[in-house]
């Protein structure tokens, strides 16, 4: 009995793992659907004038697209991470300027 389970398990790895005929496609589709629900997040969230999504929490539905999109997701902790982007105004919510210097340093932070 252990022996076929042994079999079986090997087989699944192979199929789901190692083989690039069934991984291939599986990574193609992930990838697609990934881009699918990134293009969804750009349309649907709202985007602050550095190109952060804002307000991921204004719906349930905003905040699911949110936490989904690994673009939105990116994105959003790239900027919080860039410690001279949260002057006193941004850490009120008040995000509505940002000199040319804060955009070219995000752009050099990708």
């Amino acid at each position: 009995m252990t022996v076929i389970g042994a079999i079986s398990c090997a087989l699944y790895l192979k199929s789901n793992y190692y083989d690039p005929v069934y991984t291939a496609p599986k990574l193609i589709e992930a990838k697609r659907k990934e881009e699918e629900i990134d293009k969804k997040a750009r349309e649907t969230l709202l985007y602050n004038n550095l190109g952060v999504p804002t307000r991921p929490t204004r719906s349930m539905n905003d905040f699911l697209t949110f936490i989904a999109s690994t673009e939105a997701i990116n994105k959003n902790f790239d900027y919080i991470t860039y410690g001279l982007a949260l002057n006193s105004d941004q850490v009120k919510g008040l995000d509505s300027y940002s000199s040319e210097n804060d955009e070219r340093m995000l752009d050099l932070l990708k």
